[in-house]
C-alpha cells in the first residue's frame, strides 16, 4: 500500500506539461537610465540586460519600441515619473 501512494505520487508530479509561455522581461533593479533622443538620430542601440521565465531553446532578438499608452501603467509599477516625448521631436 505504501509503495503503491508513492509510486502515484512520484508519477504525479512530472513535469510533462507546460503550463505557461516564457516570457522576457527587464529586471526592475537594473534601471536603463537616461537615453537622450536626437531629432538626427533616426536609431538607438543600447544593451539592456533582460531575462527569460524559463531557459529558451533557441536564441532570439528583442526589439524594444515605445509605447505610449503603457507610460501611466509602468509610472505607476515603479514610481516613476517618465514622460513620452511628442511624435515631432
Amino acid at each position: 500500500m505504501i509503495l503503491l501512494a508513492t509510486i502515484c505520487s512520484i508519477s504525479g508530479c512530472q513535469d510533462d506539461v507546460e503550463t505557461f509561455d516564457n516570457k522576457v522581461y527587464i529586471d526592475n533593479d537594473s534601471k536603463v537610465g537616461t537615453i537622450l533622443l536626437k531629432k538626427e538620430v533616426e536609431s538607438l542601440e543600447r544593451i539592456i540586460q533582460t531575462s527569460v521565465s524559463k531557459p529558451a531553446e533557441t536564441d532570439f532578438v528583442i526589439t524594444c519600441k515605445a509605447e505610449p499608452a503603457l507610460v501611466s501603467t509602468y509610472n505607476l509599477a515603479c514610481y516613476d515619473n517618465a514622460i513620452i516625448l511628442p511624435e515631432e521631436n
